[in-house]
């Protein structure tokens, strides 16, 4: 915004009459006491009081004509521009007649060529859904036989593979767990029986039927596998002796080979024809009679001539060769072996054929393989044909012909989903399109060529399929005949509704436009802007001279109130945050600000980034003009506060402690729009430039008046509001100025009555006193043992995971087959196999293998429509609470906002993870490419989900238990930590146990199997932690070492390896070298979180150099620091800067995957340390003494139980005053903590308010 004003120099006002000015505004006691004389006459509704003068403004406007409101001036605005539609559109009415005319001509015509054209187009429609209806059948049957065919093959050999794997003897084999195998074939809709049959021979039917006796365990075997289908079960009752023996076996079976079920009874077969072929293993199994056992299929002539001719053919040949029977069963009228066959899961009605193989001694391409039995699987027709067409194609007939019964063939007819039987025989449904049959034959039913039969299906539509292409005939027939009128009446009605369409669109557009000219200019400017454009008097046209020759849109308003609303701590906060981040904000709070506004009749100027500008008295004056933008500010300081705490959920750490510091003046103001291009509506004057000023040196929170403001406000009876602010403010041409500080009383929006304060309540550290209630309201109360900020911190870090989990979810099922389910893994057992007999420091790695690229994966969903269960949903909440408890409250710095902003910087830079430039993705090949190529290039960190949690997640956890002094100083106590860790790494590998051993708890399995989902997930997910936080160890010299040469080795290149190094290690496979890659780029990823605050703003850094040094003088008073640090503290960051910081930024820039980000990352480094090196030691002395300050408001003075200090002086330590032991700071369980005292933090300077307003730190 260009704010301009003649540079002024007023007299500067005297002390002398400062004074009696503050005597009239605020020691006439008397006076204040007769205007408010009850709380009730103060605290007068803004509303009403705004209504009141705006009737009185309108009643004093009536006389003249002009609007009394915004929304009256709109409807008449509105109103003109329908009576303009309604004049243009009379002329269109002028062509009706024409128009009436041509329409029945071409009605006529179009009714004839309709019924012309529409019988071809019928026609045409009748063949295509024929063709995709024959396309369908056909591509059904050919998967259909194919899968049967595979499934007998697979099944021949399975039978002859185990026989070899068991070294049985033929005929005595049996097949264990034969009802898996058996179900995975039934589950196909054509299959529902599946036989083993072994061939025996006379000679061996003794011995056969003997075996028989003592070996039919498999049935109970199957029956438990079909009503358990836990797998692991049986085999571990199998284990324990609890075999499925004869003698367990419930029901009977036919000790002998028999002929089936007669009327006689179960007659066996006589003695002397042998060879046999009895059933053995069926599945699925019998349940209660077992009779089918035995059953020799050589008795029947269908079976016995096929598998002859088969048996024959097969062992020529090089593999088996699966081929079809006729139809075996055809109703009650079929062939007996179908009534032996019969289970309780068959069907006799249902047309079947047997697909059967041969089953050899051996594997067919060993010499001289030996026939020794046979396999069979049913095949059920009508389930080719049942939910093949779609539900709208109807009428579709097919023949089933087979080369070994010609004289019998079967039909169906297909009506949608349905398949109807027809029965035996040719069964014509409708010949009358047999020109159009199509014969469909598999390869794999026509066997011939082995021995089997042959199947071709016929297929051809019926009228019913022509029909259902049609229109109602006497429809087609009526509008031939009626069709001129019809179309004329459609015509006239489409006509007509398209004009009132239009009239409507252009209402709709135009108000749409009168809105959005009307947001940013006046109603009177923007009248006499639209009346410019129509005298062309806008377009910023000049004369000879450079002047404008029309008459400038600006006007003078004698008496304004103007107000500056700054969000404070914005830029630091934006500077962290995606620019969608930082919109969401703006947008959110700038919009309830323009509710708020329109509400209370505040006219909004404009918004400068983070700046709101609005004005009243101004273009509508108003005589209650400062007390209605008081009231405006103090709702919009009550509106940003409850705003930026919901968004903290949402927009991550800080969000709640941003706060408005407003300013606002009154006076005088000329007001206008510049013409030419993107002009505005705008504010000059010395009224504008006082309230920026009185905005910049406000205070957050606060409402800071000028004395011309609180003059106004006090005329209207709204003394109590002010208090005078004890300092001047110099403004820059206008001296020292006497200022006050704004706290509005009166009624809420809601109507009840209270005193708020105007000041900012920060939200885990400050408390606010409401008047009225005389109860102190803490935002640092606890909840489940954790402050409202810690909380919401809480819900900032879940919705990070949860994403991160949907994403994994995503992956998962589209990488792994649902048909073989995992039956879980043993995580203590691996969990005791990862950590037996290590340190956490032993278990890191040079290189981590992260996943392979996968296009199944990579083309999947981002997870948005994923829903995670209930049970993940709160067990990831309750192990991010239980990860903020173990963060210690007595620790300013390495604490759980500490973690949560790691996590905010880890899960950016995730997010800035970028590919090279590609071109535009125009097919499903090149959408594969790319996301190999961003795969590539990013080291596989983009593709695999799991990665990426690990990094959020370790940054949660990476200072857990953090104990506020580094780890030179536990080794140095001799803390049992260190003696636990060896005096190495104490505090990272302290915070890794703790996370894991959280994680591991029996409370989160739902949580663990949905992060890692077996052993290798498993394995990789608890290497990436222990790498990721084992990084930010930056002090142990052994790691650092390590992650240098590791550093040197990918991305330096050889030159930088010495030779005896080189010899050691060889620098590996390029997949290895990409997989070291990513694992560097993760763990300097965590490093560069972990201080990300020296490379953010130095408002950010700031705050956290604050905390850390409060944290560390806590440690020097409490013994645990030979030095204060502000000893070593500006040479120390200075330091820190140039030997870790700024080459820790560069190393993210050679990285080649941050893109911006490492150059921001850089920027900011090297400016916050041009900036401490000019301002570092003076900002240490402000350090020192408000450390001070702070420690001893929390925990008193020195007492007799004194300390003394020792300091370093060159080579020896000097003793220097004593001080008093703080109390223990130990963390308490979270039940038993209270919020007597906020964390050690650094809290400015607050200027003293009112009681009833105040804001106690």
């Amino acid at each position: 915004m260009t704010i301009s004003s003649p540079n002024n120099n007023p007299a500067t006002t005297s002390e002398a009459a400062q004074q009696r000015l503050e005597e009239d505004l605020f020691l006439d006691e008397n006076k204040a006491s007769d205007e408010d004389s009850d709380d009730g006459d103060d605290d007068i509704d803004s509303d009403e009081e705004s209504s009141q003068t705006s009737s009185r403004y309108s009643r004093s406007k009536s006389s003249t004509g002009e609007p009394s409101s915004s929304g009256a001036q709109e409807a008449r605005e509105k109103q003109e521009i329908e009576n303009l539609i309604r004049r243009e559109t009379k002329s269109v009415m002028t062509w009706r007649e024409t128009v009436t005319g041509i329409l029945m001509i071409v009605g006529f015509i179009s009714g004839l060529a309709a019924f012309v054209f529409l019988g071809r187009e019928e026609h045409m429609a009748f063949e295509t859904a024929f063709e995709e209806a024959t396309l369908i059948i056909a591509n059904k049957y050919i998967a259909d036989t194919q899968a049967t065919t595979s499934d007998t093959k697979v099944l021949s050999d399975l039978v002859t593979a185990n026989a070899i794997g068991t070294n049985s003897t033929w005929p005595f084999v049996t097949i264990p767990f034969f009802e898996v195998y058996g179900r995975n074939i039934r589950s196909a809709p054509t299959s529902d029986m599946v036989i083993s049959a072994p061939l025996v021979s006379e000679e061996e039917r003794a011995a056969w039927e003997d075996y028989t006796t003592k070996n039919h365990g498999w049935i109970l075997e199957g029956n438990n596998i079909s009503a358990t289908p836990d797998l692991q079960t049986i085999h571990d009752d199998q284990l324990k002796g609890r075999s499925s023996s004869a003698d367990t076996h419930n029901g009977t079976i036919i000790p002998y080979i028999h002929i089936g079920l007669t009327d006689e009874g179960v007659q066996p077969v006589p003695a002397g024809q042998g060879p046999y072929c009895p059933v053995w293993q069926v599945s699925p199994p019998p349940a209660d009679n077992a009779h089918i056992v035995n059953l020799d299929l050589f008795s029947y002539p269908e079976v016995a001539n096929l598998y002859s001719r088969v048996a024959i053919t097969e062992i020529s040949m090089d593999e088996v060769h699966p081929v079809i029977s006729t139809i075996l069963n055809l109703g009650d009228q079929g062939a007996p072996l179908d009534k032996d066959l019969l289970t309780s899961e068959t069907n006799h009605h249902r047309p079947r054929s047997v697909m059967m193989a041969p089953v050899t001694d051996r594997i067919l391409n060993h010499n001289q393989p030996r026939p020794v039995g046979l396999v069979a699987i049913s095949f059920i027709w009508d389930a080719v044909f049942t939910d093949t067409l779609p539900e709208q194609t109807v009428g579709i007939q097919v023949t089933v012909r087979n080369s070994c019964d010609e004289e019998n063939p079967f039909t169906y007819l297909l009506n949608g989903s349905n398949a109807t039987y027809m029965g035996l025989g040719e069964h014509v449904i409708d010949n009358f399109y047999e020109t159009m049959e199509t014969v469909v034959v598999s390869p794999y039913f026509n066997t011939t060529e082995f021995g089997g039969c042959a199947y071709s299906l016929h297929i051809q539509p019926t009228r019913a399929l022509r029909r259902g292409q049609n229109s109602d005939e006497k429809v087609i027939f009526t509008m031939a005949v009626l069709g001129l009128f019809v179309v004329i009446g459609i015509v006239f009605l489409f006509y007509d509704r398209s004009v009132q369409m239009r009239n409507e669109k252009m209402i709709k557009q135009a108000a749409k436009s009168n809105r959005i000219v009307s947001s940013l200019f006046p109603s009177t400017v923007k009248k006499r802007l639209f009346e410019g454009d129509d005298n062309n008097d806008n377009g910023g046209a000049l004369d000879v001279t450079g002047v404008h020759s029309s008459k400038p849109l600006a006007d003078f308003f004698p008496a304004a109130t103007v107000l500056f609303a700054d969000i404070v701590g914005f830029t630091a906060w934006s500077s962290v945050r995606e620019p969608s981040q930082v919109f969401v904000l703006l947008e959110t709070i700038y919009t309830a600000y323009d509710t708020i506004a329109k509400r209370r009749r505040i006219f909004k100027i404009e918004t400068v980034g983070d700046c709101y500008v609005a004005a009243a008295g101004l273009p509508e004056p108003r005589t209650d003009h400062a007390p209605a933008v008081a009231r405006f500010a103090h709702e919009c300081q009550t509106k940003m506060d409850e705003l930026t705490t919901q968004m903290e959920e949402t927009l991550g750490p800080d969000t709640g402690d941003l706060s408005m510091r407003i300013g606002i003046h009154s006076g005088p103001v000329t007001a206008g729009v510049l013409r030419g291009e993107r002009s505005r509506f705008q504010l000059f004057g010395d009224t504008v430039n006082t309230t920026a000023r009185l905005e910049s040196t406000g205070k957050p929170g606060r409402i800071h008046c000028s004395l011309e403001t609180a003059k106004l406000l006090q005329q209207m009876g709204k003394g109590k509001w002010l208090t005078p602010r004890e300092d001047k403010v110099v403004a820059k041409g206008k001296g020292a100025l006497t200022t006050f500080w704004v706290c509005v009383k009166g009624r809420d929006t809601t109507g009840s009555s209270v005193a708020s304060s105007t000041g900012r309540s920060d939200q885990s550290e400050r408390q606010v006193r409401f008047a009225g209630q005389g109860l102190p309201h803490s935002d640092s109360r606890l909840q489940n043992g954790l402050s409202t900020k810690s909380t919401r911190l809480v819900n900032w870090n879940v919705e990070i995971l949860v994403r991160l989990l949907k994403q994994i979810a995503v992956r998962r099922n589209s990488t792994k087959s649902s048909l073989f389910p995992s039956f879980g893994i043993n995580e203590e057992q691996l969990d005791q196999q990862l950590r037996a007999g290590k340190m956490v420091s032993d278990e890191v790695v040079e290189v981590i293998t992260l996943p392979k690229f996968n296009a199944a994966a990579a083309g999947s969903s981002e997870g948005s429509n994923v829903e995670l269960k209930d049970e993940v949903l709160n067990q990831l909440r309750e192990l991010v609470t239980a990860i903020a408890k173990s963060y210690k409250d007595k620790n300013s710095f390495h604490n759980f906002e500490h973690a949560s902003h790691v996590t905010m910087s880890v899960s950016k830079l995730l997010s800035r993870i970028i590919a090279p430039k590609l071109d535009a993705i125009s097919s499903r090949g090149a959408f594969d490419n790319h996301e190999k190529m961003l795969h590539d290039h990013t080291y596989g960190i983009t593709s695999d989900p799991l990665t990426q949690f690990a990094c959020i997640f370790s940054a949660l956890v990476h200072d857990a238990e953090h104990d506020g002094v580094p780890n030179t100083q536990l080794v140095k106590e001799g803390t049992e930590l260190a003696a636990r860790y060896q005096n190495q790494s104490v505090a990272e590998q302290n915070s890794v146990d703790v996370a894991w051993n959280l994680l591991m708890e029996p409370r989160f399995s739902d949580l663990r199997a949905a992060i890692y989902g077996d052993e290798e997930e498993m394995t990789h997910f608890r290497k990436l932690v222990v790498n990721c936080v084992m990084a930010t160890d930056i002090s142990d010299k052994r790691l650092k070492e390590l992650r240098n040469k590791r550093w040197d080795r990918a991305f330096a290149g050889k030159s930088r390896i010495s030779e005896a190094e080189e010899e050691k290690t060889e620098i590996g496979s390029d997949e290895e070298d990409v997989n070291r890659k990513a694992t560097i780029v993760i763990e300097h990823l965590l490093q560069a979180s972990d201080v990300s605050h020296t490379m953010q703003h130095w408002h950010v850094f700031r705050k956290w150099n604050e905390n850390l040094f409060m944290e560390m003088y806590t440690a020097f008073r409490e013994g645990r620091s030979l030095q204060s640090p502000e000893v070593f503290w500006y040479k120390g960051e200075i330091g820190f800067f140039d030997f870790y910081v700024i080459p820790l930024a560069k190393k993210l820039s050679q990285c080649g995957v941050f893109g911006v980000s490492s150059d921001e990352y850089l920027n900011y480094a090297e400016s916050n340390r041009s900036e401490w090196e000019a301002r570092g030691q003076e900002v240490v002395k402000e350090l020192a003494a408000r450390a001070k300050a702070r420690y001893e408001e929390l925990y008193g003075g020195p007492t007799d139980n004194a300390m003394p200090i020792l300091v370093e002086e060159g080579s020896e330590l000097r003793e220097i005053a004593p001080i008093t032991k703080a109390p223990s700071l130990k963390a308490q369980p979270a039940e038993e903590r209270v919020p007597d005292k906020a964390p050690l933090k650094i809290q400015p300077a607050e200027e003293a308010v009112p009681d009833d307003c105040s804001i106690e730190v």
